[in-house]
């Protein structure tokens, strides 16, 4: 399955629904044990197999080597270790909470979580994360994890129109947050496509879409 998975999907053994705004969704990587020399780690991205991730040094230097390898890849906003008491949830002591880069509400597959190799292998499992205890994000404004930002000053009417979307996005695709700026003599005001900031619209359709 691919990027079209719906948001509150229940995929193989990923129940994502937590969300910090539209369009993200965090998972938790559950260890049960450490790893231990000879180990390798595998996991599956919206079908596609990350690097595998070879046991180096310690438990915590190979569960940050996992984390470097997952924030290298395009649809994890960030990917980091929790540390600390365990949470009610009883999530386990060695947990990496990835939270993904999700517009127009869809979320990835994640799932094939595999430790292998060395004397014993322990289990990872994969689990929606709905932790009170926990921050769920360290980002508040939606605007700072887009990358392609197009801007175009019309000179018509003080009318500034301005996209936000992911690297690699393309102007056809219903994918932007599209915001208008109008100015007015000394009048400033700012609306975005649909009354609401929501990476579904078309940034070639700016001029003709209903802004509030």
């Amino acid at each position: 399955m691919g990027l079209g998975t719906p948001i509150n999907g229940n995929v193989g053994q990923a129940i994502v629904g937590s969300g910090i705004f539209s369009g993200s969704a965090q998972v938790l990587l559950v260890f049960n044990g450490q790893l231990i020399t000879g180990n390798t780690f595998d996991l599956d991205i919206d079908g596609v197999a990350i690097t595998q991730v070879p046991f180096n040094t310690s438990n915590n230097q190979t569960l940050e080597d996992i984390v470097a390898e997952l924030n290298s890849n395009s649809l994890v906003l960030q990917a980091k270790q929790l540390t600390g008491p365990q949470t009610s949830n009883d999530y386990g002591q060695y947990r990496i909470l990835i939270t993904f880069n999700q517009l127009g509400g869809f979320i990835p597959v994640v799932d094939n979580a595999v430790v292998a190799g060395g004397a014993s292998q322990i289990t990872v499992t994969v689990q929606a994360y709905d932790s009170p205890n926990e921050v769920l994000c360290l980002v508040t404004n939606p605007i700072d994890i887009l990358k392609a930002t197009r801007v175009d000053v019309t000179g018509v009417g003080g009318i500034t129109y301005r996209g936000y979307a992911l690297a690699g996005s393309l102007n056809a695709d219903p994918v932007w947050a599209i915001q208008k700026e109008t100015v007015t003599g000394a009048i400033t005001k700012v609306e975005w496509a649909g009354g609401e900031f929501a990476n579904s619209y078309v940034w070639d359709d700016r001029a003709t879409v209903t802004y509030s």
